[in-house]
């Protein structure tokens, strides 16, 4: 029989390909029908309802509101914690805060098709399906053959009809896999392709003897609890487990139940890397299925279960943190655009060519950085990520890619250092919050020719010794890199706190209750109880769970790391680290930077450093006055926000106290950020951290060249 072939889409009126699968029984051959359609993105259906304050407004006193992660509020009783809803002021029509449609798209979108969600696997394409010419009456149908891989055949049977057809978009079917014109081009609108989709099908695999089981302990769990805000979980109203929301209450699940529910979050699906952009830019009718046609859960309620399980102090048996955790950071839903937080977040995630490293998250950034690159998998791997480079630096004016560096483990000749080597993994534990080079300052920049780039900062010190890197467990590699003078209680830091509270700060980089309250994050107390007690100098003073939250965040705070001194300065580095290199903040670039000097007036990145007393703009501002604190927290729209608080009037301020007032020609915008009288031109940059003003502060800023 002959093989199908594909006729060239119409590009100009935005075709795509669709297939109908035809009805049968499981054990029948697969039959689908393949046309052309034009897809358009309709416009956002406008909302007749509240937003979130004005449905606040109405409240009477004693009731909150939130606004789920499906985008349905619910109303709370703060005195008795009961959730509803229903509005507690009844004569507020309903119609002004119900959710009745899927915002988009809109009822009644045509086409109206399903999109699959699914892992090619490794496998060849080795299994038959036929394509039947469409309108062709039955009797004399007929057919081509296109081959799929097992996995997909798998699925197309379990999804598969008796009765009626179901209307599908899947790649493999509807790209021609061969022709990479329009490979490149379908690719750029896949985000656009599982956005306008009725629902997105998540395909698992086959079921196993558990895989049932598993869905059913999630359905129920996820039904307990609703998501808001992505950092808030409350009681459902529909909840019959009112105790499983506090972290405290163990889940009575057995060592068999959690078996069942690893096993499911170990299937190959959730380690690929172009799910992230499928089911997050999915609506809320997306739907997960392993095995047959009710072997389902919607994915809303798999999220919430899974939330539900990772806030648990004590995780059902036989469910590791680790791996509850990488799932949890798929489900949670992303609250920034960041390509630094969408790149480490996908760090472990499988793809088949280096290019989708970048590609394939296109669809979690902004619309207007996505469309700054064009996609073309003939181009070189080295090429794609130095033009994601320049994109970034074009939309963001910042340099937070710096933070991919590593140089010990480059292996592309030619590639210049300060851009990131996406294809190797991630050998640090977390990106580097902070604000080393201030809230605001632009990146001054200039990319010149061969790959060369001008950026503008300051030298905060020479590294003068690096603790030699080995393969030791987390205890002995901690110990082994403790300063000289670490036990004496009077042997202070440069900043006036002991030796041993600056050690902890660094080695935890600084993620302690204190930083940032309110996330389960040890406090210097705990760590420093838990350090003497593996050094022998103290007796065991912390509980069981204290012990581990300090050791899983020392593991990850100290992974891949190395510690390192200047004269005046402690950190962590990357293990490439040398003596003699340079620790450098540079304008636009939240963490110091390590350099090394190359040939002539040239430098090369090293990679990301935390630096003690660096990590909030020590080094352009000068230190924080002592009656100022700085802390974080984790806003849903913002992400991670510095705050800052005078102790002597218990206030708190979004704005660095050491800035002072704008300058003469500069106000605050009424919708954010600044604004230039003279021009009238609005910034989020902010005027005080700009090179002249820095200067003017007495900033020693230099020109580095990478």
């Amino acid at each position: 029989m002959r093989t199908y072939i594909y006729q060239q889409l119409d590009v100009e009126h935005n075709e795509i390909r669709l297939f109908r699968l035809k009805p049968g029984e499981f054990e029948d051959d697969i039959h689908i029908e393949i046309f052309h359609t034009p897809l358009v993105s309709p416009e956002p259906v406008p909302s007749i309802r509240f937003d979130h304050q004005e449905l606040k407004d109405t409240l009477p006193l004693g009731h909150e509101v939130y606004e789920t992660s499906e985008g349905v509020y619910m109303f709370r009783d703060q005195e008795t914690g009961n959730t509803s809803w229903t509005h507690p002021n009844s004569t507020i029509d309903e119609s002004l805060y119900a959710f009745a449609e899927m915002p988009f798209p809109y009822a009644g979108f045509e086409p109206r098709y399903e999109t699959l969600s699914y892992t090619w696997d490794t496998e060849y394409a080795t299994e038959s399906i036929f394509v039947d010419d469409p309108g062709t009456p039955s009797e004399t149908i007929r057919s081509t053959v296109l081959l799929v891989r097992p996995n997909l055949f798998s699925a197309l049977k379990h999804m598969r009809y008796s009765a009626g057809s179901r209307l599908l978009w899947i790649d493999a079917i509807c790209i021609d896999q061969d022709n990479t014109l329009e490979r490149n081009h379908e690719v750029k609108r896949m985000c656009e392709i599982y956005r306008c989709a009725f629902r997105v099908v998540v395909w698992l695999g086959d079921a196993s003897t558990d895989s049932w089981r598993a869905l059913q302990l999630l359905r129920y769990a996820g039904e307990q609890v609703e998501t808001a805000d992505t950092t808030n979980f409350l009681v459902s109203p529909e909840a019959r487990e009112l105790k499983w929301t506090y972290p405290s209450f163990a889940l009575p699940y057995t060592v068999d139940d959690g078996q069942a529910i690893r096993r499911l979050l170990e299937r190959p699906w959730w380690d690929r890397l172009w799910i992230w952009q499928e089911i997050h830019v999915a609506n809320t009718r997306a739907l997960v299925q392993c095995g047959k046609q009710h072997e389902t859960i919607s994915w809303s309620l798999l999220a919430r279960a899974l939330t539900l399980l990772q806030w648990k102090t004590i995780l059902p048996p036989a469910l590791p943190r680790s791996l509850l955790t990488s799932r949890y950071l798929l489900c949670k839903g992303f609250e920034t655009s960041d390509p630094d937080f969408a790149l480490f977040s996908t760090q472990n995630a499988r793809y088949s060519v280096d290019q989708d490293r970048i590609y394939a998250i296109l669809g979690l950034l902004d619309v207007d950085l996505a469309r700054r690159l064009e996609i073309d998998y003939s181009r070189p791997a080295t090429r794609v990520f130095q033009d994601f480079c320049t994109a970034c630096l074009g939309y963001y004016d910042d340099l937070g890619f710096l933070q991919f560096c590593d140089m010990s483990l480059e292996n592309i000749e030619g590639k210049p250092s300060w851009v990131p080597d996406w294809s190797q993994p991630f050998t640090f534990g977390g990106l580097l919050y902070g604000s080393a080079s201030g809230s605001g300052p632009q990146a001054q920049i200039d990319t010149v020719e061969n790959g060369v780039l001008k950026v503008m900062g300051i030298i905060c010190g020479k590294v003068q010794h690096v603790s030699p890197h080995s393969n030791q467990s987390l205890w002995q590699k901690i110990l082994s890199w403790q300063p000289n003078g670490l036990e004496d209680e009077g042997n202070l830091y440069y900043t006036r706190e002991s030796m041993m509270d600056a050690f902890l700060r660094v080695i935890c980089r600084n993620f302690c209750a204190a930083r940032v309250p309110g996330w389960d994050y040890p406090s210097i107390d705990i760590y420093r109880k838990v350090y003497l007690f593996h050094s022998k100098q103290k007796n065991r003073e912390f509980t069981d769970v204290q012990h581990a939250r300090v050791e899983e965040q020392l593991s990850r705070t100290t992974k891949g790391r190395t510690f390192f001194q200047t004269e005046r300065h402690i950190g962590l580095c990357p293990l490439g680290t040398e003596p003699d290199d340079l620790l450098c903040v540079l304008l636009g670039c939240e963490a110091p930077i390590i350099l090394r000097v190359s040939d002539e007036d040239m430098y090369q990145v090293v990679g990301p450093a935390y630096a003690h007393d660096l990590m909030d703009a020590e080094a352009l501002l000068g230190p924080l006055p002592n009656e100022w604190r700085i802390h974080y927290v984790i806003d849903a729209n913002k992400g991670m926000t510095q705050l800052f608080t005078d102790l002597e009037t218990n206030s708190t301020v979004d704005e660095d106290p050491r800035l002072g007032p704008l300058p003469e020609d500069w106000e605050y915008d009424q919708g954010g950020g600044y604004r230039n009288r003279k021009t009238d031109k609005p910034t989020w940059l902010d005027p005080r951290l700009s090179p002249e003003h820095l200067r003017a502060r007495g900033v020693n800023l230099q020109t580095f060249r990478l």
